[in-house]
């Protein structure tokens, strides 16, 4: 009786350990060059190790990220690397992509104005060092851009 007891127990173990890691670890932040991670959650954006094969090449994305549009000030590419886009926000999961992750820029100090909240003009200008442009990796399509850093008087939300 003893021994069936044991058993039980070591096949509901092994269960247990079978199922805790077939959903794996947490999926990891990925590294990019002057980017603190806590800075892009503050907008609710957390860039994860990928899960995916992309579409579009390194080459298409870096293009598409420095366009005119998607690169006003003319910035050199510092990185591309493949990346999970997910836009976690209070409410939950907004957006979950493989994504090209470019982020442009020297690490000199540049400023970029911010729109006044009635549309008329510039009111600041805003310290950066870097740019950072997503680009879907399965379309090709700009899904997100940002300057960065914060500057140290915002506060996250």
């Amino acid at each position: 009786m003893l021994k069936l007891r044991l058993a039980g127990l070591g096949a509901v173990a092994a269960f247990i350990a079978l199922t805790s890691t077939a959903q794996g670890p947490s999926p990891q932040p990925i590294a990019l060059p002057g980017i603190d991670p806590e800075d892009l959650e503050c907008f609710h954006i957390k860039l994860l190790v990928p899960d995916g094969v992309p579409k579009v090449s390194t080459e298409q994305a870096r293009e598409t990220a420095t366009n005119a549009d998607a690169n006003p000030f003319d910035l050199p590419v510092q990185q591309v690397a493949l990346a999970r886009f997910v836009e976690d926000t209070p409410e939950g999961p907004l957006d979950d992509n493989l994504v090209w992750a470019v982020v442009l820029g020297d690490g000199s100090v540049r400023e970029v104005g911010v729109p006044h909240p009635e549309g008329e003009g510039y009111k600041d200008s805003l310290p950066y060092t870097y740019q950072l442009v997503l680009v879907d990796a399965l379309t090709g399509e700009t899904i997100f851009g940002m300057f960065g850093p914060p500057p140290p008087e915002y506060t996250c939300p």
